[in-house]
């Protein structure tokens, strides 16, 4: 199983249970989530954790029994903080904590971007004066509109306090705020998760590049460009970094989706799919000494790049 596709599943899968648990909530319906989605929800995020742990500590460490103590003590504590948030006086007061915390959110806001509202303020002022010099140019004069006059001066006067309680009293304004706020709440959530992941996958000490793949154009200066590209260089770096080519284009024409940037980190993890991990982890090794360890490849390191190589172009390709 394949830890960066089960990954991007994860993601997809947390998409629904997200979906899930903000209608339940809209629809005010916590205790039909706590007593049907709940079990299936807890009992799936810790399957998943689990498997995702494991496969990423195999993926980089190979097994060890020590993985299975760190998930033992992950589920029980998934566990048992979802057990007692599904208890009603403890989710509550941590419900009453949170709508604390974010009206005094608002007011630190207010007060940090008070002036980025009242500018707003006098920018709708404006709008609404010059509309009402427009309309009492036109034929109606016998029509009485009255459009209430926004009170700047008072707002500006009274500070961030009556604007908070002026978005908090306004249904409209209350839901844009609250959307704006879980919209950043959510960027932030994922950015976090998204540096953590990278954390996780930067365990050598160099920074991979990408392996560029440029499509050959049916000229004549293409032609010739090819010809002499396929002709084998002499330097056993070169050498190395040929016959990796080749490979990948072989993997490609083997219907594996490489794609124009991938690393070799992840073109490994595509062509696992049909060929053995372990040549293909060998090839990985040479290539990537001569590639970023500054290391200049001999005799015998190139014989055994090539042999693992051969190995991988010998291998037969079924149902495909």
């Amino acid at each position: 199983m394949n830890y960066s596709l089960s990954i991007e599943q994860f993601t997809k899968e947390m998409y629904v249970v997200l979906a899930v648990i903000i209608i339940g909530l809209i629809a005010q319906k916590t205790a039909y989530l706590n007593k049907v989605s709940g079990p299936y929800i807890i009992l799936f995020l810790i399957s998943s954790i689990v498997l995702l742990r494991t496969l990423r500590y195999i993926n980089y460490n190979g097994y060890d029994k020590k993985i299975d103590r760190i998930n033992l003590i992950y589920s029980t504590l998934i566990a048992a903080l979802t057990f007692t948030l599904s208890l009603d006086n403890i989710r509550q007061k941590i419900i009453l904590l949170l709508i604390k915390a974010y009206y005094t959110f608002i007011d630190i806001l207010m007060f940090l971007f008070s002036w980025l509202f009242i500018l707003i303020g006098y920018i709708l002022a404006f709008i609404v004066d010059i509309l009402k010099k427009i309309i009492d140019k036109k034929s109606f004069r016998d029509i009485n509109i009255q459009i209430p006059k926004i009170q700047i001066e008072d707002i500006k006067i009274s500070g961030p306090q009556n604007m908070t309680n002026l978005i908090s009293s306004n249904p409209i304004l209350n839901i844009i705020l609250k959307s704006l706020i879980f919209i950043l709440l959510i960027y932030l959530i994922a950015k976090i998760f998204k540096r953590q992941y990278y954390l996780n996958e930067a365990t050598e000490f160099y920074t991979e590049k990408k392996e560029y793949i440029k499509e050959n154009k049916n000229n004549l200066f293409s032609s010739f460009k090819k010809y002499i590209s396929n002709k084998k260089p002499k330097n056993y770096n070169e050498l190395i970094r040929f016959y990796y080519l080749k490979f990948i284009k072989k993997s490609m024409l083997n219907r594996i989706e490489i794609k124009n940037s991938d690393t070799t980190f992840e073109i490994n993890k595509k062509c696992e799919k049909i060929y053995d991990s372990k040549l293909l982890n060998d090839i990985r090794s040479i290539y990537i000494k001569i590639r970023y360890e500054d290391i200049k490849a001999d005799k015998k390191m190139f014989k055994d790049f090539y042999e693992h190589y051969k190995k991988l172009k010998a291998t037969k390709i079924t149902g495909r």
